[in-house]
């Protein structure tokens, strides 16, 4: 059974899609988010993916291998230590690439229902999201491991498009859970941004001081699929559930990766009527060699049906380095200023929030620096006694000052009192 959403909320970010939609690219690069439930079981590419990943965990710990795979991958930071999980990754992911061309193919063919040519990213990605409390334990290794393999794999990004980092324009993802996405674990997608020009750092992410409009995220079970297009902002929640989140992530690419991408190395160009197209995935360079020659005397020309919906060039502003949020030093606030649930920067530091307690209005000063990464609180949102951080959307009490991940410190929070009006902020 697939998870219960929010259906207002659903609304507005996705829709709810059947396999087979030769429509479905066109729609994401029109912009739509769309979810297909039991994608993986219903074109029957579930026990490919599945076994793929197990061969793999079993290569790393076959004790404990039996174990997951009756648990699932949910409790994997449970069952395998840090050494193993970073040893896990790189395994699984060459592992998936032997059976790159059966998988895209399924994927073209049966969930897609296109048949012609298209470009797709030669090495899918595996991530796992592990719990930050975990996580935290063991820092060292897993900044170690972003070293050599980059961030987004086993921690957090920053909002952030895609083709900030070099992916083509035309690109969508398809991103693959294969266990159990929940509040806490998710991914978040910011759709009302999707047409805005945004602040941002190459290969980073959104700026400090650039606001963002409050994300989705989308509860999924395992086999279910999510597309949505390079261009829309997105970011992985900071992982504050008990759960590990693995995902697989592929992409397409509807026009020559070489006209839009830094690095279109990445991508071949495969035809899902032609078996002999997917030669550039194949595992082995020798046989992708000799079947190349083949290929070059036996060419398929084939006009692919798609015509992207393609957006005007965005005006945005690459920097190099975030210039900070530097609002002036306000003086006395006064209590109309101020509306409930809606945060307001007084300084540098500090900003404030009204709450209504039981029929009761309170006014709370919070620090502005969220204890994970630095993001600004006083550009996130409130959802009932919570202030969402804007880049992962992690709650942090405001009466407390305590988030839900105990490894991270408290912020500084004041009850503040009002006199004839005002707000007496010491």
């Amino acid at each position: 059974m697939a998870p219960k959403n929010d259906p207002d909320t659903l609304r507005l970010v996705t829709t709810e899609s059947n396999i087979g939609d030769p429509f479905l690219i066109n729609r994401c690069l029109s912009g739509e988010v769309l979810v297909i439930r039991r994608f993986l079981q219903r074109i029957e590419a579930h026990d490919l993916v599945r076994e793929t990943v197990m061969s793999a965990a079993k290569t790393v710990n076959q004790n404990v291998a039996q174990r997951i795979e009756s648990l699932g991958f949910d409790k994997l930071h449970d069952l395998l230590s840090v050494d193993e999980i970073i040893q896990l990754m790189p395994l699984t992911q060459q592992r998936l690439f032997n059976v790159v061309q059966k998988l895209y193919k399924i994927v073209l063919r049966r969930g897609l229902g296109y048949w012609g040519p298209i470009w797709v990213q030669r090495r899918p990605i595996i991530r796992f999201f592990i719990p930050q409390d975990w996580a935290t334990k063991h820092r060292r290794s897993i900044e170690q491991f972003q070293e050599k393999y980059g961030q987004g794999r086993l921690t957090v990004l920053r909002p952030h498009r895609d083709i900030w980092f070099k992916e083509p324009s035309t690109c969508i993802n398809v991103w693959i859970s294969l266990g159990t996405v929940v509040p806490g674990n998710g991914l978040s997608i910011f759709p009302e941004d999707y047409t805005n020009a945004l602040s941002y750092v190459e290969e980073r992410g959104v700026t400090r001081d650039q606001p963002v409009t409050r994300p989705v995220n989308v509860l999924m079970n395992e086999g279910d699929a999510l597309f949505f297009h390079a261009s829309q902002l997105h970011a992985s929640e900071i992982n504050y559930s008990d759960l590990t989140r693995t995902v697989l992530s592929l992409r397409l690419a509807v026009d020559d990766p070489k006209l839009s991408s830094s690095t279109p190395q990445r991508y071949c160009q495969v035809d899902s009527r032609v078996p002999l197209s997917f030669w550039s995935l194949h595992s082995n360079k020798s046989t992708r060699r000799w079947l190349q020659r083949l290929f070059r005397l036996f060419p398929v020309t084939t006009t692919a049906p798609l015509k992207p919906f393609l957006l005007a060039q965005r005006k945005e502003t690459a920097s190099i380095q975030s210039p900070g949020f530097r609002p002036p030093q306000k003086g006395p606030v006064s209590d109309a200023e101020l509306s409930s649930g809606q945060p307001l920067a007084i300084s540098e530091r500090h900003f404030l929030v009204k709450l209504e307690q039981e029929g009761e209005q309170q006014i709370w000063r919070l620090d502005r620096r969220c204890p994970h990464e630095g993001a600004d609180l006083a550009l996130g949102y409130v959802e009932d006694h919570y202030i969402r951080c804007p880049w992962h959307n992690l709650p942090i009490d405001i009466r407390t000052g305590r988030s839900a991940c105990k490894s991270l410190d408290s912020i500084e929070t004041h009850l503040c009192t009002i006199r004839d009006g005002q707000v007496k902020l010491s």
